[in-house]
């Protein structure tokens, strides 16, 4: 299975800590990202095990100007055990309007 966590850093720049918003195990080894864009800004984050029904994941947050232009979205593959790192294919990434 895969863990997703959705994690954030205010103020890492000032050496503030990440945090943790949230983390769930799934049993499959395909997970679907999805990052809804409202009004103003507003991010919503989901998640899917199928591709097909999306479920809300983590903390929203207003996308803005920051210490680069506009807000950022990464992924990061990590390993919890001793060894070689993690590692993700990322099939690929739409955008709709």
């Amino acid at each position: 299975g895969l863990t997703l966590s959705q994690n954030e850093c205010l103020n890492s720049s000032n050496g503030k800590d990440e945090t943790v918003n949230e983390t769930i195990n799934t049993a499959g080894k395909t997970v679907y990202l999805k990052v809804v864009v409202k009004e103003k800004g507003v991010c919503s984050f989901n998640y899917s095990t199928d591709g097909r029904k999306f479920t809300p994941f983590g903390n929203e947050f207003t996308a803005k100007e920051g210490r680069w232009i506009g807000a950022k979205v990464g992924l990061f593959a990590n390993r919890t055990a001793t060894g070689s790192g993690g590692w993700a294919d990322v099939d690929y990434f739409r955008i709709e309007k």
